[in-house]
């Protein structure tokens, strides 16, 4: 008797990330488990201001750190913690991430190591402007050439 296999695919970019799972059952559909949105208040933030050396003249203080790249890297960290979950929780036998390139390498550095053995495929494509259906049969595709 096969052993049931489960695959759990990350569709990702910067602001949405969705989670699939497939199993090695016969005719097992895609199905989609989760969705997680970034929260997006770090962009609505009005830096602060401040007077020149010299003069009455005040200026917008420029952040140390760009907004929009803690953002990311915040909801990258918000995407391995949930792929750390389904690893306690459920069965997690493989791991496809599909992403663009820069949050590919913002999640390899932060997935937690058991997870990370679970990896198989880095796809570097950014997908998410597809329909849902759309994306679960380029997922069908990559998961019948490539695992």
């Amino acid at each position: 008797m096969r052993r049931l296999l489960v695959t759990w695919i990350i569709v990702a970019d910067s602001h949405k990330a969705l989670l699939f799972k497939k199993t090695n059952e016969q005719n097992a559909q895609i199905s989609l488990v989760h969705t997680l949105e970034a929260h997006l208040d770090i962009y609505h933030q009005i830096p602060g201001r401040t007077f020149n050396s010299y003069g009455n003249e005040r200026h917008a203080i420029e952040p140390h750190t760009d907004p929009r790249d803690l953002e990311k890297q915040n909801f990258a960290h918000e995407i391995t913690e949930m792929l750390g979950d389904v690893f306690r929780h459920s069965s997690l036998d493989s791991l496809v991430i599909i992403a663009p390139p820069k949050l590919i390498g913002m999640l390899d550095k932060d997935l937690d190591k058991q997870v990370h053995k679970k990896l198989t495929h880095k796809l570097s494509k950014d997908i998410m402007d597809k329909k849902i259906d759309e994306i679960k049969n380029y997922i069908d595709d990559i998961l019948k050439k490539d695992l």
